[in-house]
This record gives C-alpha cells, structure tokens and sequence, in this order.
C-alpha cells in the first residue's frame, strides 16, 4: 500500500474511532478499536500525537509553560482503584508482604497498577508494602542518547511525582493500617550521580530525599543498604541472574532492578548448614516490573521484544511468589 493511501486510512480510522466512543481517543483505546499498527503510525506520522493534529483531532489537557514547543503528549496514568472487601483475618498469624517492582513513573504500566489495586481489594490482610526502588526512571538525567521531546527535565520529575504521590495514596487509603516503605534503587540517584559527575562541589546544596518522601511511607535512603525483615533482605538488587544475590550474601532475599519476576530455592551445602538444625533452603524472590515496556525511556533495549516480566510478589506464611499480570 503506498505511503498516501496508508496515511489516508489512518486518519479516517482515528476520526472512525472518536466517532464511535464519543470522544479523542487515547493511544491505548485506539490500539484497542483499531486494527491499525503501531509500525505503520510511526512510519508515517512518526507518533499517535502527530496523527491526531492530523485528522483534526485535539485533547483538551493543561498546557505546560514554558517549552510547550518541544512537549509530545504522554497520555494520563492515573489509576482508580476500587473499594476493598472487607475479610475477617487475624494479623497475628503470618506477616502478608506486598512487593511492588520497578515502576519507573511517569512511565508506569497503567494495567500493572490496576492489577496491584485489585489484588490489595482482594487481600485486606497485607501488613506490609514495599516498593523496591526504580520509583522514578530519571529519563532525563540518563548517560545514553535521550529526548527532552517527552519531557523537559523539570516536567518528568514533576509528573513522576504526582503519580508517585497517588500511588502510595491510593494504597494507604486501601491498606489504612499497612507498614509502608520506599526503597531506592540505581534510576532515582541518577540526578545525584550527575552531580558528582560534573560538579560534586554542589553535592551539599542538591535537594534530593524529598522526591522520595511520602506521608506515612519509611524512606531506605541508600540503596546499597538492605532493608531487613524477619530474615528476609529486601534490597533493589545489583547483580543479574535470579538467584545471585542470595547466593551472594547467604540471605532470603527480595529484589528487583532486573524486570524479571520470578523465584528460585537454593539449597545451601555442608557449609551452610546451621549447627544442629540440618541443611538450610534460602529463596530469592525478584518482584519483577511495573513500567510501561513499550515506552521511549525503556527503549535501551535492544529489540522491543524482551523478557520483563510485569507483576509484583507476595510473601505470606506460604512463602514467596511472584504473580505475574
């Protein structure tokens, strides 16, 4: 099909699908409704944003100052999340820990989040909530290629924000009594990172902790420092291979950073046998990926096809899983 006639098609699309749903579409409602590729959208129009101007279409959204020139829309991630059951458990018998990936917002997995809220409605009993770092991606302050056509620095903190704000809201709306605690991880020091790099003169006056600090949530400040519970060592995690850490350290340990969820049991030999209590199994449990796989941020892979994994993990009196969405 020639590139005209192709272009035509989309638009008509685009306009048949607002005609239909009564409003503009969102990219994600016209991928819904549509049989039209993302391929072919960038092809001709080089985004969804530039196919709309196209056929005439137009979202009513704040408009941000200044730089609105150089501003691509990214559509809205706010998450409802619906009411709780309400479930007679009694807190005492298990600590029931919910842990929550890499979300790298702004560019977090709107149906990621939707799956956390139902399975918190779902589980009044969670006493725990961990987020494991990786809460921002810091896209702007990254070392490789990056455009500023999605955000300028200050509008990605800024929205990036604002979500983390809703999402930790959001939770402690549904789990009012729940321990709560945030965790760093190697994208949310990028900013620190740069400042030492370029000038560690100015490390003193940089304000940074407050972007992580959250009513009623405990900040791990350090992301090289574990945070220990039970004997459970919930950290972001650094190495690759599910399983290493645990290995590393000889520790039950919960992580992330690899967008990989899943479990591994590791029997420990004769040397790490306790005295008197026999062979010893230790689990590392990675909690996976909350981000929006799709997005430009993550686009440092090097297809688009790759092995993250979206979900969280649950630690009950069962032991660790990851559930993946």
């Amino acid at each position: 099909m020639h590139s005209a006639e192709l272009k035509h098609r989309l638009i008509a699309e685009v306009k048949r699908v607002a005609s239909e749903i009564g409003k503009v579409p969102t990219r994600a409602e016209f991928r819904e409704k549509s049989q039209a590729s993302e391929k072919s959208i960038l092809r001709i129009f080089g985004g969804y944003s530039i196919l709309l101007q196209a056929a005439g279409l137009k979202r009513s959204e704040p408009s941000f100052n200044p730089n609105d020139a150089f501003r691509v829309e990214v559509e809205t991630r706010s998450v409802p999340a619906p009411e709780p059951k309400s479930r007679s458990h009694d807190p005492k018998l298990s600590q029931n820990i919910l842990v929550l990936g890499d979300t790298h917002f702004p560019w977090v997995s709107v149906d990621g989040l939707c799956g956390v809220y139902s399975f918190i409605a779902e589980n009044p009993q969670i006493d725990t909530v961990i987020q494991m770092g990786d809460l921002y991606d810091m896209y702007s302050w990254a070392k490789f290629p990056r455009s500023h056509l999605l955000y300028n620095p200050q509008q990605e903190i800024e929205a990036g924000r604002k979500m983390a704000e809703e999402m930790w809201a959001t939770i402690a709306k549904m789990l009012p009594h729940a321990r709560r605690i945030q965790i760093l991880g190697n994208h949310d020091i990028r900013p620190i990172k740069k400042c030492l790099e370029f000038s560690p003169e100015l490390e003193p006056f940089v304000q940074f902790k407050q972007f992580f600090q959250f009513d009623g949530v405990e900040l791990i400040d350090d992301p090289r420092e574990p945070f220990k519970l039970g004997d459970i060592w919930f950290m972001h995690g650094h190495l690759s291979g599910l399983g290493a850490h645990a290995r590393k350290y000889l520790r039950n340990v919960v992580c992330g950073h690899t967008h990989r969820g899943g479990v591994a049991m590791i029997p420990l030999g004769e040397n790490g046998m306790d005295a008197g209590s026999g062979p010893k199994v230790l689990f590392e449990c990675n909690a996976g990926f909350l981000g929006d796989p799709l997005s430009r941020p993550m686009s440092y892979t090097p297809t688009k096809i790759n092995e993250w994994t979206i979900g969280f993990a649950y630690i009950d009196q069962w032991g660790p899983r990851f559930i993946p969405l």
